[in-house]
């Protein structure tokens, strides 16, 4: 049997909602819903009155890498602590980090219509990233957690210093055809303010291309365990 043939004009787009019957069609109106499936979300926080916060803490991851680059006695243009931060910066800031990632799970659960747990079936780690100008971070998943959150603490927008995510559907990505949107779905870049936290699927490829900033930029990483 040979290949059906393309419609001579192109018929209605079929988005959300009704498409009427052609007077020349064997059948009639088609009902049409577009049902999400494998969605992967992105929470957003924007969290007010966050300058004094992020000042103190920045001051804090600073000195933190500085007593690391005496030691070593050797430049760090790139810098991780351990992901013992929220013990080691204590309150208010452990407290207030670790409240503001679970309330963004919470979120993110809600969304996929999964039910949350209790809260004290869980820790979270977390550490500093301090890139300075020139540096940047690769491509990389957090295996072993459900859940990270990316805390912007100090940065310059418009410097490169944005979240570079990647489409995690990588079969999708293999497919070149007219009809296949999911090659130019493959980037999102988000470029956060201080006082922004993300929080996304830890399976979820991220990475930060080469910061051109002149101040560092510093970000808390958070898991959940």
């Amino acid at each position: 049997m040979a290949d059906p043939q393309p419609p001579a004009s192109n018929p209605p787009a079929a988005q959300p909602g009704v498409v009427p019957a052609q007077p020349d069609s064997p059948v009639g109106a088609m009902k049409v819903q577009a049902q999400m499936t494998y969605c992967t979300p992105i929470l957003v926080g924007a969290i007010e009155g966050t300058e004094s916060f992020n000042a103190e803490l920045r001051d804090k991851v600073l000195e933190m890498r500085q007593a690391v680059a005496t030691e070593q006695k050797a430049d760090l243009p790139a810098w991780r602590s351990n992901p013992d931060l929220l013990q080691k910066v204590g309150e208010p800031y452990s407290g207030t980090l670790a409240r503001l990632f679970l309330n963004l799970v919470a979120a993110g659960m809600q969304a996929l219509q999964a039910p949350v747990p209790k809260q004290d079936q869980h820790r979270v780690d977390a550490w500093a990233t301090v890139l300075d100008k020139g540096a940047s971070v690769p491509a990389h998943v957090h295996p072993g957690s459900p859940w990270t959150g990316l805390y912007f603490v100090a940065t310059e927008a418009g410097k490169a210093g944005e979240a570079r995510f990647t489409d995690p559907r990588a079969g999708a990505l293999t497919i070149s055809h007219p009809f296949s949107p999911w090659p130019m779905m493959q980037q999102v870049r988000m470029d956060a303010k201080p006082g922004t936290m993300l929080v996304f699927p830890s399976f979820l490829t991220h990475a930060v291309d080469s910061y051109q900033g002149d101040a560092p930029r510093i970000t808390v990483s958070l898991n959940l365990r």
